[in-house]
């Protein structure tokens, strides 16, 4: 009876018109740029052993070494010199992403270890300092990118955010789901009551409106409407 009145709440607080207007007929599947496993020694970035590596053809190599043809001689070297150009962009991109990732593990060392919880407030510009980058150049590089953690894969560039004090609005956000989730269902928490708790707990000064945001950022309704009613 216990489990059958647990779906039945579940079921009573769905949002049918919410769902109707969110489905999106077309799954989107994201793969990871870069994978980050925790070692014996600290964590590791992994590079996708699947991806593809650009080579020069033999074929053409060959060709350019034995040609006789000056005017053929000459096309080929060029497009030999402007196909080196292109695998050396391409691996010194794919170093100023991991470079960028070190750093961002340096700083969000927490996140890595415990979660959402632990995301602390981070700009492009912090990290640019650290590697002597241009901003834009951590922009572009971490532009739809994703990176597998032990958390989970999530785009590269959740790790730049604004927040409250130290606290980045995701981890302001996953503190305010694991709240409601453990809370009493027969006496949900006001948005009130919550920002209390962040003032005792995380010493985070955060006005009920901004966890009013927060919450239905997060598709949350308010207490009265989580109240646990029989059947």
């Amino acid at each position: 009876m216990e489990k059958v009145e647990e779906i039945y709440h579940k079921i009573r607080n769905l949002d049918l018109e919410e769902a109707i207007n969110s489905v999106n007929p077309c799954a989107e599947y994201v793969k990871s740029d870069l994978i980050v496993e925790r070692t014996e020694t600290g964590y590791q970035i992994i590079a996708d052993n699947n991806d593809f590596n650009l080579n020069i053809s033999s074929y053409y190599l060959n060709l350019l070494k034995n040609s006789n043809d000056s005017e053929v001689e000459e096309y080929l070297q060029k497009k030999y010199k402007s196909a080196l150009w292109l695998i050396k962009s391409i691996e010194q991109r794919k170093n100023t992403i991991i470079k960028i990732l070190k750093t961002v593990i340096d700083k969000q060392y927490d996140f890595f270890e415990y979660g959402f919880k632990y995301l602390y407030t981070m700009t492009m510009q912090e990290v640019a300092d650290d590697i002597e980058m241009h901003e834009s150049t951590v922009s572009r590089a971490t532009t739809n990118k994703y990176i597998q953690t032990p958390h989970g894969t999530v785009p590269f560039k959740i790790f730049f955010n604004s927040g409250i004090d130290n606290l980045s609005s995701v981890s302001i956000k996953a503190i305010i789901v694991e709240l409601i989730k453990n809370e009493d269902k027969k006496s949900p928490l006001s948005d009130s009551q919550i920002v209390e708790i962040f003032n005792e707990r995380y010493e985070l000064n955060i006005s009920r409106r901004t966890v009013a945001k927060y919450r239905k950022s997060l598709a949350i309704k308010g207490s009265r409407s989580r109240m646990k009613n029989k059947p």
